[in-house]
């Protein structure tokens, strides 16, 4: 019979046959349907939403599309941001192990003689020369200090180093790194 199904559905031999036996089988179906909806009294849950449930095949497929571009930049962006959080940790390892290294003994001993704010009038009238060398420390926003050393040196230093200005104050005992001059370490002031 199916061999004579596919030739009458070709030439529509039988359609009156098929028919009739589709409608058997639909009126069946509709029967336990309305059976099962009396019996729940509830509608079907449906995954799909208004906007989706509109849509054609094709734009559903170019919807897939972008979700999924979407969630591949995302990816990317997760991968990157880790990678830089990484990278990140690494350079504050390195950095907190050259600090280990500058902090070692011994120190070059010395005193603040000047902590200099960084609005301060400086006496000096500005020049607007152009093509004049600028410097770099004039923009500055945080508190310098002048040092003198256990060598007898005076220096300047626009970064003072490890220790908060606000913390020193003129006369203050302090080590200082013997290379960069950079304050280390607010030393507990000498007793006679």
């Amino acid at each position: 019979m199916s061999d004579d199904l596919e030739a009458a559905d070709i030439w529509g031999d039988s359609n009156d046959n098929n028919q009739a036996a589709n409608n058997a089988t639909s009126n069946e179906n509709n029967a336990a349907a309305s059976n099962d909806d009396n019996a729940e009294n509830q509608p079907p849950e449906s995954n799909e939403d208004d906007e989706t449930v509109n849509m054609s095949n094709t734009d559903l497929r170019q919807r897939i599309r972008l979700l999924d571009n979407d969630i591949r930049v995302m990816k990317s962006d997760v991968q990157r941001i880790h990678h830089e959080g990484r990278a990140q940790k690494e350079r504050i390892r390195e950095n907190n192990e050259k600090v280990k290294m500058n902090k070692q003994l011994p120190y070059l001993v010395g005193n603040v003689i000047e902590i200099l704010e960084p609005d301060a009038e400086d006496g000096l009238e500005a020049d607007d020369e152009e093509g004049g060398a600028h410097d770099v420390d004039s923009n500055r926003k945080t508190r310098s200090a002048v040092i003198r050393t256990s060598t007898r040196q005076t220096i300047f230093l626009p970064i003072p180093g490890l220790v908060d200005t606000s913390e020193l104050k003129p006369s203050d005992l302090i080590g200082t790194n013997k290379d960069s001059y950079l304050i280390l370490e607010k030393l507990p002031a000498e007793f006679d």
